[in-house]
């Protein structure tokens, strides 16, 4: 009865296991890396196309399949391996033109599993630009698309008959020693126990070779490759397995009339057969000898215990043993391998597992919970068959080892389940895969007249904001309009018409109503250019919702350029964060920006919104209406770090203001101006004129002006001389200068009459500003002017640019608390271009990068309001652009040490790349880059400003 239920039950389980084919695997190995970078484009046509792989894989049963425009095969060599097999590759047999081209790439891992997937790359043109389609790539910063087939219902009914068939053959042959010995088995049943080896061995047979022919055609193409036996380790394994079991078999042949060695020598045949599944699936790959040797373990322990099962029902049936006598007999090797079988399977679960999200939100966790479960359920089956079989207490110990029979036979296909699902080791966690860049989506689109940026806020699926900055040297457009394509085939092109709300960009509100990649083709006056790829919502992934950080910023009004910059390095430095598996439980961050439009009711609006989508914090917030935004965010209790110098100064609860203080900014200034300016000058009378605002940040920054020009305010580095007078200061009135033509303008800033012009104006200096500009591009070479010193919410790229040759030869300086020479500064340059195509590294853009990495930060101790609030009240370092943060006692007003900044436009060829030389991609300028011009941090010293009185 017993064998009968053992035999229906294993039919029954392998039919509900098998009826829909095995379950796929997600990725076994996994792609990490593509060469070139998926989504980029190649400033060189690439020597070769390369994947990185989390696991070695086989060149020989892996292939390479590269197009070009058009669908056009491209000619490769043979795919190659290298790194042990991690990494595949392919040579184009010629030189890749110009153009964008599309990989698809197949790889047989070494645990036999076949991974595949695609991506794309261009090759940029002689001239450095992108090539025809680049619009169309998704840019830099992702993993490339990888998926992975299944076991084949041969191989895993193989490996589920053979280890089952091992196991029942090795534990029925000690089981049968342990009876014959203690005299409990007659000869009759004995033999016609032995008369049932021969056809469980050739279960086993058949098994190995079912698994090496399986082997023989994994590859990538599914041809029959005798050659992939050694070239995989799986291969090798089934190979070894095949020949073990040959050899094994003749020398079953051999002893088949010695009835006293026979049983041995099917003993230790079964027990290799059993061990040689141990050498299968994720083992064989970053394999160590104390884990082999354990995993050797732990299948031989499995095989006792589970085997036995079947043994006792065996030999119940058939050898005629009462089955509490078989108990007895199993019951001391059945415990010692149940402790084996805990330690070693929960020593693989940790190395395959590697993650708690992976434990309970994969099918491989899954099945390995389903698997401990049902084997703490035979545990405690087996505990009480075991207790009915010492004494003659009914029901007998019958029931009990079919239920046993039942949870082991299923048992043993989870095992088997397992090599055909992937583990939780080395696969990307929730917040790796997709978009790293959650948040608003940025673009560039390639017109004839230049390039325009193209954005979308907040890219979740319902009401957006759509923006297209246009290039600065092209003419006033009178229409702007943006052609939208969904991400379904099916999706009807609509048109959007943008209005211009101030500066350079152009806007208008748009419903998106579904997640996925959009189309967006930009229209100028009629002339049409490349669509560009924007990516709308945050994937989804179950148990790990995302997390979201909120920012109110400026994406369509007068200050969207820099507020597009701001934002980006808020990105770069949450991407930053997910790519290292983000928050607890993989969960990904994302960024919600909501565009405020520039104004202060906008802002109000914005954050509104934001606080209804529930955020953990802020930061990002930028632009005008940015002060409004910020105190209603904070009063709704959310931690707000500020990294726009345009957001004021505040004592509002929970605000970390990340740039400079005012008051700061103007002792640095101070510090500049007596310890380099003045020793350098020509002015007949020491005389400093200050172009200030009127309002709480500009009375901040006079008041410390006149402290840094005082001698006790000298840095270390800068001498100070006593006999040195003080510097004048003569307030101007804004609106001033934009007043003067540029003769008087001329006057004004002459280096014989001033020692240096300090500038601090909301709105990136207005008109005043506007003046400068004008008159650098009018005849800046041929003005003796004195240094132009910007306050923060002043100095930026744009201003140097506009104000042509006055920017060019460095007049226009200033300060900021980021160091561009810093080593996050340099690797946010760098990464800019090949992370967003057609952007520059910038200040703001840098600040916004120092801004999301203190969120980061305060986000890896716990995403609780508590939590924040605690690690942003003292906090470690947490980027190196940032020379000190706020201070504790005040942490709203802002830094306290900034460095002096100066631009230089000296390209590495020292012609600038306008006339021939080299273009400069990865810096702040496209011919130049900042320069720190201060040996030492400036502002704020010990005792500086005791009692002054320093505007709230």
């Amino acid at each position: 009865m017993i064998l009968r239920q053992f035999v229906v039950v294993a039919v029954v389980a392998l039919s509900a296991l098998l009826g829909g084919g095995a379950a796929p695997a997600a990725a076994h190995p996994n792609a990490i890396q593509s060469t070139p970078e998926a989504g980029s484009v190649a400033p060189e046509a690439p020597k070769a196309i390369s994947i990185a792989l989390s696991e070695p894989a086989v060149a020989r049963g892996s292939t390479f399949e590269v197009t070009g425009p058009g669908g056009k095969a491209v000619a490769t060599g043979p795919v190659t391996e290298k790194a042990n097999g991690q990494i595949l590759s392919v040579v184009p047999r010629t030189t890749l033109a110009s153009a964008v081209y599309t990989v698809r790439w197949s790889a047989l891992g070494d645990d036999g599993h076949v991974v595949s997937g695609s991506f794309r790359f261009g090759v940029a043109t002689a001239d450095g630009d992108d090539p025809p389609g680049a619009a169309s790539l998704t840019g830099a910063g992702q993993r490339p698309d990888s998926s992975a087939a299944g076991d084949s219902v041969i191989r895993w009914t193989g490996r589920w008959a053979g280890i089952l068939m091992a196991s029942v053959l090795f534990a029925g042959l000690l089981l049968l020693h342990r009876l014959r010995r203690a005299g409990e088995i007659s000869p009759a049943g004995e033999s016609r126990l032995l008369r049932l080896t021969p056809t469980a061995w050739l279960v086993t047979v058949l098994a190995a070779v079912a698994g090496a022919l399986t082997s023989a055609t994994a590859g990538s193409t599914g041809e029959f490759d005798l050659g992939l036996l050694t070239e995989s380790a799986t291969g090798r394994a089934d190979l070894a397995r095949l020949a073990f079991v040959a050899v094994a078999t003749a020398a079953l042949l051999v002893v088949r009339r010695r009835p006293r060695v026979r049983p041995w020598v099917g003993l230790a045949a079964a027990g290799g057969v059993l061990a040689s599944y141990a050498f299968s699936g994720h083992v064989l790959t970053e394999p160590s000898v104390p884990y082999l040797l354990a995993v050797v373990v732990h299948v031989l322990a499995a095989g006792l215990w589970l085997g036995g099962l079947g043994a006792v029902a065996v030999a119940s049936r058939v050898g005629g043993v009462d089955v509490r006598t078989s108990l007895r007999r199993y019951a001391a090797i059945a415990i010692g391998a149940l402790v084996v079988v805990v330690l070693t399977g929960v020593a693989a679960a940790i190395r395959e597992v590697a993650h708690w999200y992976f434990l309970t939100w994969s099918g491989y966790g899954r099945v390995v919970l389903a698997k401990a479960a049902l084997v703490v359920v035979i545990a405690v089956i087996g505990l009480v068959a075991w207790r009915r079989s010492r004494g003659d207490r009914q029901p007998g110990p019958a029931r009990a080892v079919g239920f046993e029979l039942v949870a082991g036979v299923v048992v043993l296909a989870l095992a088997v389940t397992l090599g055909a699902l992937v583990q939780g080791r080395d696969r990307p966690l929730p917040a790796q895969v997709g978009n790293l860049f959650a948040g608003p989506a940025a673009a560039t689109a390639v017109l004839d007249s230049g390039t325009a940026a193209v954005g979308l806020a907040p890219a979740r699926a319902g009401d957006n904001v759509l923006t297209v900055a246009l290039p600065p040297e092209d003419p006033a457009a009178k229409k702007v309009s943006v052609v939208l394509t969904g991400p379904d085939r099916g999706d009807r092109p609509r048109t959007v018409d943008l209005q211009q709300h101030g500066g350079r960009t152009w806007s208008a509100p748009v419903d998106v109503p579904a997640d996925g990649q959009w189309r967006a083709e930009v229209t100028v006056d009629g002339e049409s250019g490349q669509a560009v790829a924007l990516e709308v919502g945050v994937p989804e992934a179950p148990g790990a919702p995302p997390i979201d950080v909120v920012a109110v910023a400026d994406l369509s009004g007068p200050a969207a350029e820099r507020c597009r910059a701001h934002v980006i390095g808020v990105q770069m430095a949450l991407a930053r964060l997910n790519a290292d598996g983000g928050l607890d439980g993989g969960r990904k961050v994302s960024l919600l920006t909501i565009d405020s439009g520039g104004t202060p009711d906008g802002a109000r609006k914005a954050a509104a919104r934001a606080l209804r989508a529930g955020g953990v914090a802020s930061a990002g917030t930028c632009g005008g209406g940015g002060s409004e935004a910020v105190e209603a965010l904070a009063d709704a209790d959310l931690p707000v770090v500020v990294g726009d110098p345009a957001v004021d100064p505040t004592e509002t609860r929970g605000v970390f203001r990340l740039v400079a203080d005012p008051f700061a900014q103007g002792v640095a200034l101070g510090q500049l101006i007596r310890g380099r300016v003045q020793p350098a000058g020509v002015a007949a009378e020491p005389v400093v004129r200050a172009l200030v605002a009127d309002d709480l940040q500009g009375r901040r920054l006079l008041a410390g002006l006149r402290i840094g020009l005082s001698p006790k305010a000298a840095p270390r580095g800068f001498a100070e001389p006593s006999s040195r007078p003080v510097p004048e200061v003569v307030q101007l009135e804004p609106g001033s200068l934009a007043s003067l033509d540029d003769g008087a303008l001329t006057r004004v800033i002459d280096a014989r009459r001033t020692t240096a012009l300090v500038v601090d104006l909301p709105d990136a200096g207005g008109p005043d500003v506007g003046a400068i500009e004008r008159l650098g591009r009018a005849r800046g070479d041929k003005v003796l002017t004195s240094p132009i010193l910007l306050s923060e919410r002043v100095l930026s790229e744009t201003v140097v640019r506009a104000s042509g040759a006055l920017g060019h030869l460095g007049a226009v300086q200033g300060v900021s608390e980021v160091s561009p020479s810093s080593t996050d500064a340099v690797l946010y340059r760098m990464a800019v271009p090949q992370l967003f195509r057609g952007e520059l590294a910038s200040l703001d853009g840098l600040r916004g990068y120092a801004t999301g990495r203190a969120i980061a930060e305060a986000l890896a101790t716990g995403t609780s309001a508590r939590k924040v609030l605690e690690y942003l009240g003292s906090p470690d370092v947490f980027s190196s652009a940032l020379l000190a943060p706020w201070s504790p006692r005040q942490p709203g007003l802002g830094s306290t040490a900034v460095v002096a900044l100066q631009p230089q436009f000296l390209a590495p060829t020292l012609i600038p790349g306008s006339a021939g030389g080299e273009r400069q991609d990865d810096s702040y300028f496209p011919e130049g880059n900042w320069a720190v011009t201060s040996t030492a941090p400036l502002g704020l010293v010990p005792g500086l400003g005791a009692g002054t009185q320093v505007p709230r």
